[in-house]
């Protein structure tokens, strides 16, 4: 990356989850922040799947992976079902290729073998704990004779493959980020790091840097608490010979007490976000400013897909400081995507199968077809600026289909008299209905709202409680969307059959 955030390279990122569960937050916010940098950059954004932890795996955690990144509108260019020329994308697909370049470590003297027992660095650990000392890999190994090695191979011994760093020759390994400057670690904090498991599966350590080398990735865009691992992977880099690509670390995700954000902390995986009624441009609006601000007037800007958020994300501009994840903010963002729903796109569509379950659940005698969808569309488009939940549509605007049914004593007092309590709304009502009623036309007359202001004038009551104790006549609610487009949703019949039956409660004076 150079100063004015161009790239004097063709970029190629990658994503690299772990199938070992649903798709969080963090994970999510890797994969984002990735693919916007390959969309600044005109890069290659590439999925590969790390699932050489097999005690760890989850059978159909990749789908879901998959399923959650196409929903988010991230589109992969080379990955486990695109393919790409650098393939497998799949870890457990190249264990022969890191077999070959742990070998290669071992031929230079970068790695060796170690034969040490589960119990043994059990007690190792312990006795370290013990006496305050660090809990890391004693080196037992490190210096064992070649004979010793080859006779506890000839029987049976398993072993793994331990990184040898290069304490003495390197006291410090310095890395240059994008985003933190030079960071350094004293290398004799860096433990020998297992790169080949006794199963024969690598670590993330070897296989996460053989395959960046392999699959010509340029920059390692990842959160700030991989900074020590960074640091390993380096000295494997140097072990290599090879140029590491440049990193880019991200903020740390953080609770709005300041406590790190875990995987168990409310439900931050994607699945349950949508299960919440949560819709993909807005949670991609909410995940992009984990960590990274836009160079727009408004903070709030709301972007309408992940191509147009490409267009203004810049590397140089991620925060250092650790990026808090307030609900309510993920909350506003989903508000403002529902007020902006248009027809034809991925979040209208997303909002229909939120809602039309719960309308074809509506209960009751149902005086519109639950299963018209041109309605439900109508219903939507009415309701969308004063919608906060979708997961609540179906309860929230049960009246669209079902009338209301009217108790006498249950009745609020400013619908009869208004907010002051001083003026007769029911003769306001009445004069209403009686217009309505002489009116022959199947729909609402394209006057109503005139002759109900003209009304209100005539009565002598202000217009908010006129328009209270009309919605209420009609839906049995006193706040809700237009009233005059949930009027002529629901029709002249139906508004005439709904306040018939409120007139006639009042009259009555029934409970």
């Amino acid at each position: 990356v150079n100063e004015g955030g161009g790239c004097a390279m063709v970029v190629r990122v990658r994503f690299a989850p772990s199938p070992t569960g649903y798709l969080h937050l963090g994970g999510l916010r890797t994969a984002i922040f990735n693919y916007l940098f390959a969309k600044k950059h005109g890069g290659t954004f590439i999925l590969r799947l790390e699932d050489t932890d097999r005690t760890r795996f989850v059978p159909d955690a990749y789908e879901r992976i998959q399923q959650d990144l196409k929903w988010c509108g991230v589109n992969v260019h080379e990955g486990p079902e695109e393919g790409g020329p650098f393939g497998p994308y799949v870890q457990s697909e190249r264990k022969d290729i890191y077999k070959k370049y742990a070998s290669k470590l071992l031929e230079s003297k970068h790695a060796y073998k170690c034969f040490c027992s589960p119990s043994r660095l059990e007690a190792v650990r312990a006795v370290a704990k013990q006496s305050g000392r660090s809990t890391g890999y004693d080196g037992h190994c490190r210096h064992m004779a070649s004979q010793q090695q080859l006779d506890m191979e000839n029987e049976g011994v398993p072993f793994v493959i331990r990184l040898k760093v290069p304490r003495d020759e390197l006291p410090i390994v310095r890395i240059d980020d994008a985003t933190y400057g030079s960071v350094e670690f004293q290398t004799k904090v860096i433990d020998d790091q297992i790169l080949m498991k006794t199963d024969g599966y690598p670590t993330y350590h070897l296989a996460n840097v053989v395959d960046d080398h392999l699959m010509k990735i340029t920059h390692v865009m990842r959160g700030e608490e991989w900074l020590l691992s960074t640091a390993k992977h380096i000295l494997i880099y140097n072990a290599f010979g090879w140029t590491p690509p440049q990193f880019i670390h991200i903020p740390l995700l953080v609770n709005p007490d300041g406590s790190k954000l875990s995987k168990r902390h409310g439900s931050l995986n994607v699945t349950e976000l949508k299960e919440k009624g949560i819709l993909s441009p807005a949670l991609t609006n909410f995940i992009a400013r984990l960590g990274w601000t836009p160079r727009r007037d408004d903070e709030n800007y709301f972007y309408e897909s992940l191509e147009e958020l490409g267009g203004d994300f810049e590397e140089l501009h991620i925060h250092k400081n650790p990026a808090v994840v307030a609900e309510d903010k993920l909350q506003f963002f989903n508000r403002l995507c529902i007020r902006s729903l248009e027809q034809g796109t991925q979040a209208y569509a997303e909002a229909l199968d939120i809602v039309r379950p719960q309308v074809h659940a509506l209960d009751g005698h149902n005086s519109k077809d639950v299963s018209d969808e041109s309605y439900l569309l109508q219903v939507l488009e009415v309701a969308k600026k004063n919608c906060t939940d979708l997961t609540e549509f179906g309860a929230r605007y049960a009246y669209f289909w079902t009338a209301p049914v009217f108790v006498k004593n249950d009745i609020p007092k400013e619908v009869l008299s208004g907010k002051e309590g001083e003026v007769d709304l029911l003769l306001f009502i009445r004069s209403i209905f009686n217009a309505l009623m002489d009116d022959a036309t199947e729909s609402l007359p394209v006057s109503f709202q005139k002759d109900t202001n003209a009304c209100i004038k005539r009565f002598g009551v202000t217009k908010k409680d006129g328009y209270t104790s009309l919605r209420y006549t009609i839906t049995g609610v006193t706040t809700g969307p237009p009233l005059f487009g949930t009027a002529k949703l629901l029709g002249r019949k139906e508004c005439v059959d709904r306040m018939s039956k409120f007139i006639q409660v009042v009259d009555n004076n029934k409970t």
